[in-house]
């Protein structure tokens, strides 16, 4: 395993990341108009993982509609997250991730999943063609297949789809996070590092990791049973450790986890 950081497509972000002692970046492209920006950088991406050494571990699309309201496949969604694919196979990122969104009026299981399954066996099929694996992320903003109800049925309906799997979710939704690790981490293919912080029943805060409620260590122990060796990907995601404190957070996890990679 190895440790990267969620970032942006520029070379302030490689730079840091590197200073960080971070092996990776991750970048997620979700809002649409950005997509050809992007695709426009990936010359200089390319350059900026040669000078700094840091390469891209994932590239990922939260929220967008991969259905229409009758269930359909969205064709240029579809396209645009081709278009991603191509771009992370160019930069020589092996993950894509992703997620699928009902389909609108009342709620038709069979339909839904028929849906969501037509459309991820071809981004499946793609990501073959270039090298690049697809996997589901375990939110649920415009995703109904974060959970391991959903997994039991699309893992089996499209052949290597797989999972990137942020603890904090199944913490968050009061799922057992042992039993989804145990059960799924064979399709892992990419991990998020968010802290968790509660106060009773609520979700207080995200807090660097290390700093949280949540368990790590054993975490990191199911992880390693499970023989995942890819990226543990850092995901600042709290109002209040921002700026320098912010800094120091993304320190503090970074020390945090390293001793525990083996």
């Amino acid at each position: 395993m190895y440790l990267g950081i969620i970032g942006w497509f520029d070379e302030n972000s490689f730079r840091s990341a590197a200073e960080k002692g971070l092996s990776a970046l991750e970048f997620d492209i979700n809002d649409n108009y950005n997509v050809p920006v992007f695709t426009s950088k990936l010359p200089e991406i390319k350059g900026w993982i040669a000078k700094y050494g840091v390469t891209v571990s994932a590239v990922g699309q939260w929220g967008t509609q991969r259905l229409l309201p009758d269930r359909s496949v969205n064709e240029p969604q579809l396209e645009l997250e081709k278009e991603l694919m191509r771009g992370a196979a160019e930069i020589g990122c092996k993950v894509y991730i992703t997620g699928c969104n009902r389909g609108e009026g009342v709620w038709d299981e069979d339909a839904d999943f028929n849906g969501a399954a037509e459309y991820m066996r071809r981004l499946v099929a793609y990501g073959e063609e270039l090298g690049v694996k697809v996997c589901l992320y375990n939110c649920d903003w415009n995703n109904f297949l974060d959970n391991a109800g959903a997994w039991n049925r699309i893992i089996p309906m499209v052949p290597g789809l797989g999972i990137k799997f942020d603890p904090s979710h199944a913490v968050v939704h009061g799922r057992n996070w042992k039993e989804e690790v145990q059960r799924w981490a064979k399709h892992f293919y990419h991990v998020h590092v968010k802290g968790t912080l509660y106060l009773g029943d609520n979700c207080w805060d995200f807090p660097p990791a290390g700093l949280d409620d949540f368990n790590w260590r054993a975490f990191m122990g199911y992880l390693y049973a499970a023989g995942y060796d890819g990226c543990l990907s850092l995901e600042p995601h709290s109002a209040v450790w921002q700026g320098e404190l912010g800094e120091k957070g993304v320190k503090y996890t970074v020390d945090y986890i390293k001793p525990m990679l083996l």
